[in-house]
Order: structure tokens, then C-alpha cells, then sequence
């Protein structure tokens, strides 16, 4: 069996964190696991230990055997396509090179702050520890001043990044670093520099100088490593990884073990939930939902329940299809005012939007068709003087269509496309169910929008739709104002299907005395 993901069909980049428990929460596979998820990425984890700490200090550290930890790399790598790994506290050379040697495949940050806050003690060969390091993973992250403690680095060498290279290549570090420089090693720099280094190439990142580089350094190489996974280079996963910092705060308190960094800045709450498997829809579900009462309304008409019937009045039906088909013009206007508004080549869009014009042509030709058998010609259809709930509907969604974004355009059109869609396929389910199908005057009205013709207009124009909210991430202000949008134009369909039961009027009636609008 392949490997899996979370869920099904969903793209997502899975990304490791090997590292420590921390009982608080500030490092080691919480933090992590925090960031990987604000940038979007699936985060997996491996506990190598686990730390019980307070903000006065360590108090106990329990390990994970070391067959355990190999048995569950070995599983995370099978089951998952894992893009990248972040390696963090890991106190075990051993686990260490399992670690290596399971994830080479993959981009590795090493983070190895940690050893700086070990007794020589208690691993032994902490300089063949980071040489490791260095020259195994993709990315390791260092300050200067560990350099400086680990390898007995003289800090003017920071002051020429191509003898930086040399001379760290000299102490048996051959492979990609980013060392963080700032005043209290290089008194000359006066903000903070970001030396990344490659294989033959070196790159600097200059930013202002912060304070909070020890504190978030574990962040940081965690965003590193969700940016990889990306396909970003090491230069640009650094400057990403920075950007994204940019954005962390602290909460209010006296130390860092009491301020955890605000890892969920870059996130939020979506008004719009994602399109799954089981959620095709889920724009499309809640204006139906938001607009429930008047979309029920719509879609059971007393116009509609005596179509399926076979009952409304000939004449009532005639001035209903009389006037749709001048609506259907300015509806069609209305696509083709998309078309206009698209800022690209929407190569993707005009077909969708060729397939409705199609369906709406389709319409036109049943409408002259169906009044013609019932004793109205087309020349009458076109003299028919269009109704004031046409004119205020069609002006409607033009007048969005023209002032509002494409998308809003695009809602302000939807109600009638979907609308249709669900109301037809109900109406000629109740015909079916009623026997009032067969025999029907309205037969082929009921056929026309429960076919596959008018189907494919309606799935076509609504994974359009649904693509385009995802696209967009909308918030709630925008979400609340498409929703208006649709809700307004479905209470004009209402007012619409009123038409059917008034008689047909052409534009050379003489208006009665008694006449309402």
C-alpha cells in the first residue's frame, strides 16, 4: 500500500520533528509541531526524551530506549512522505544517526542548541557531535558564539564570509550553515547578520538586530525546515523562516519560559472551510444555509409545485417564460461582463462560462418553443413589456456585476444557475413521483433543467464558484457580503416566479385602470 495521507486527496507537506518532550512547552517537539501547522504544513513527531522543566530550571529528563525510537523512524518514514526533518533535542549520538540515516532522503535542519547547555560531560565529543551535524544535514543552525565555544573560532572571521568558509571547512565543516552574528561577537556589526553558508557559496541575510534569537532559534529552524519542504532553497527557506518570525509576540510575563511565543499569528480561522472529500460544497452549503428561509421559498414556489402538477394557467406560464426570456439576455450579459472582468487569459473560465451561455441558448430555443405550441409566437415574446421584478432583478446583478469584484459578480448569478438546478430536479422528481409527468403541458420544461445539459452548466459554474472562494480565502466581511448578495437575488427570483401568475402583456397593452405592480 502507498503511503498515506491524513486525508484523502488533499495536497500537504508532511514534515518530522525529532526532539524532546518540554513539559512547558517553549522547545523540543511542541514548538515544533506549533509551527509547522501555522505555516501549513502536516507535522509528524518523534519523542526522544522527556524533559520535566519550570521556569526556575530542569528538574528530571526520562529516555525513550533506543529500539523504541528506531522503531518508530522507521514507521513515520514508511507511513508518511516525509519533505523535510527538523532535528532537535537529541542527547543520543546513537539516535542521532538512526535519525540520519533513516531521513537522508529528505531535507534535515539540525538544531543544536541544546549542546551548549551540556556539561562536556555529559556527551562525549560534543566538536565530532556538531561536525556531524554539519556535514550530514541539509541546514544547521548556529550561532556565532557556539561556534566560537564549539571549535575555538576566532570571531574576526565573520568579518569576510569566504574566509569564514575556509576556515570552517579547515575545522570539518563541510556542508550548509546559517550562523547568526550579532555585537556580542562581532563588535563592528551593527545589526544582525544571517551568514548562510553552501558548498562554495555563502550568502548574507542583514536584518535589524533582535534580542529574541536564543528564544526562538527553535522556531526558526522549524520554519526552515517547513519551507524546504516547500522546495525553497537554504537561502530562501532563511529569509522566509525571518519573515515569519517577524510576526511572533510574546505574552505578557517576566521571563521567556513565561511568555510562550505566539506561534498561531499567521493563523486564523477560515470563514470558509476547505473543499474534502466529503465537503465538496462547503461555500455553496453555507449560503444555502445562511439564506434558508427565502431559498425554500424559491425552490417550492407555488408556481413550480403547479408546474410539476401540470395546473398553472397556460396564459400565467406563457408570460412567466415570456419574460424570462428577456431576463436571459440580461443574464447572459452578465457572464459575458465576467469574461471582460477576468485579468488574465481564463482559459479554464471561459469554458465554464461557454458551457452556461450554451445551457442559457438552450433555454432561449425551449422558451419560443413552448410558447409557440401554446398559441404565442416569438414576435409576441418580443413585444412583451418587461415587468418591473424583471427589470429590478436583471438591473441587480448587472449592477454588481459592474461595480462589485468578479467573484461578487459571479454570486449575484449564482442564485438562478443553482437555483434552477435544485428546484428543477425537485419539480420533476415530484412529477415522476405525482404520475403528472407524463402527459404534463410542461413536460420539456421539467426536462430541460433535470437534464444533463443544464447539470453540466450548473456543476461547471459551481466548482467554479468553489474554487475561486478557496482561491481567495475570503474572511467574514467579504463572506457575509456574498452571502447578502445571493440572499437578495434569491428574493428576486421569488418575486420572478410571481410572474407566473399574472396574464402575458405585451408593450402595446393598454395599462387598466386597477393595474398594481
Amino acid at each position: 500500500m502507498g503511503k498515506m495521507s491524513p486525508i484523502n486527496k488533499m495536497v500537504f507537506s508532511a514534515v518530522l520533528s525529532i526532539s524532546c518532550s518540554d513539559s512547558i512547552g517553549t522547545s523540543g517537539v511542541e514548538t515544533d509541531l506549533k509551527t509547522f501547522q501555522s505555516l501549513g504544513a502536516y507535522g509528524i513527531s518523534i519523542i526522544t526524551e522527556v524533559i520535566s522543566r519550570s521556569d526556575t530550571g530542569r528538574h528530571d529528563t526520562a529516555y525513550l530506549p533506543l529500539a523504541m525510537t528506531q522503531t518508530l523512524l522507521d514507521a513515520a518514514t514508511k507511513t508518511y512522505d516525509v519533505k523535510a526533518v527538523k532535528l532537535g533535542y537529541i542527547t543520543s549520538k546513537e539516535v542521532f544517526e538512526a535519525a540520519l540515516n533513516l531521513t537522508l532522503s529528505s531535507p534535515i535542519v539540525f538544531d543544536p542548541s541544546f549542546l551548549y547547555f551540556l556539561s562536556p560531560s555529559s556527551v562525549s565529543g560534543l566538536v565530532d557531535y556538531c561536525r556531524l551535524a554539519v556535514s550530514r544535514s541539509t541546514l544547521t543552525v548556529l550561532a556565532a558564539s557556539e561556534l566560537l565555544h564549539f571549535f575555538s573560532v576566532r570571531p574576526e572571521i565573520f568579518q569576510d564570509s569566504e574566509k569564514s568558509i575556509d576556515i570552517l571547512r579547515s575545522h570539518g565543516i563541510d556542508g550548509s550553515l546559517l550562523i547568526h552574528i550579532d555585537s556580542s561577537v562581532v563588535p563592528e556589526c551593527t545589526g544582525t547578520d544571517v551568514l548562510v553558508l553552501t558548498t562554495g557559496e555563502s550568502f548574507i541575510y542583514r536584518r535589524s538586530s533582535t534580542s529574541q534569537f536564543s528564544c526562538v532559534r527553535s522556531t526558526l529552524s522549524s520554519a526552515i525546515a517547513v519551507f524546504l519542504s516547500n522546495g525553497a532553497s537554504p537561502e530562501e527557506a532563511v529569509v522566509k523562516a525571518f519573515t515569519y518570525l517577524d510576526g511572533l509576540t510574546l505574552s505578557s510575563g517576566t521571563s521567556i519560559n513565561q511568555n510562550p511565543l505566539n506561534h498561531g499569528w499567521l493563523m486564523k480561522v477560515k470563514a470558509v472551510p476547505p473543499i474534502t472529500p466529503s465537503k465538496p460544497h462547503p461555500f455553496t452549503d453555507i449560503l444555502l444555509s445562511r439564506a434558508c428561509g427565502i431559498w425554500q421559498t424559491y425552490i417550492n414556489h407555488p408556481v413550480c409545485q403547479q408546474i410539476a402538477a401540470g395546473t398553472l394557467p397556460l396564459e400565467g406560464f406563457c408570460n412567466y417564460l415570456a419574460q424570462d426570456y428577456h431576463y436571459l439576455g440580461h443574464y447572459a450579459r452578465l457572464h459575458a461582463l465576467a469574461i471582460y472582468k477576468e485579468r488574465t487569459t481564463p482559459t479554464d473560465e471561459l469554458k465554464v462560462n461557454a458551457v452556461i451561455l450554451n445551457a442559457i441558448a438552450t433555454e432561449l430555443d425551449n422558451h419560443v418553443s413552448l410558447c409557440e405550441q401554446f398559441g404565442v409566437s416569438k414576435e409576441t415574446i418580443l413585444k412583451t413589456s418587461e415587468d418591473l421584478a424583471n427589470t429590478a432583478y436583471s438591473r441587480y446583478i448587472l449592477d454588481v456585476g459592474t461595480t462589485g469584484s468578479i467573484l461578487e459578480l459571479r454570486v449575484a448569478a449564482y442564485s438562478c444557475l443553482i437555483g434552477y438546478g435544485y428546484m428543477g430536479k425537485e419539480m420533476y422528481r415530484r412529477a415522476k413521483e405525482n404520475d403528472t409527468l407524463e402527459g404534463n403541458p410542461f413536460q420539456s420544461w421539467l426536462e430541460v433543467y433535470n437534464g444533463p445539459k443544464f447539470w453540466d452548466a450548473v456543476e461547471s459554474g459551481r466548482a467554479l464558484i468553489e474554487e475561486q472562494v478557496a482561491k481567495e480565502d475570503i474572511g467574514d466581511v467579504q463572506l457575509d457580503r456574498l452571502v447578502e448578495i445571493f440572499t437578495q437575488a434569491t428574493r428576486y427570483e421569488v418575486s420572478f416566479f410571481n410572474l407566473g401568475l399574472k396574464p402575458l402583456k405585451t408593450v402595446n397593452s393598454t395599462p387598466s385602470a386597477t393595474e398594481t405592480i
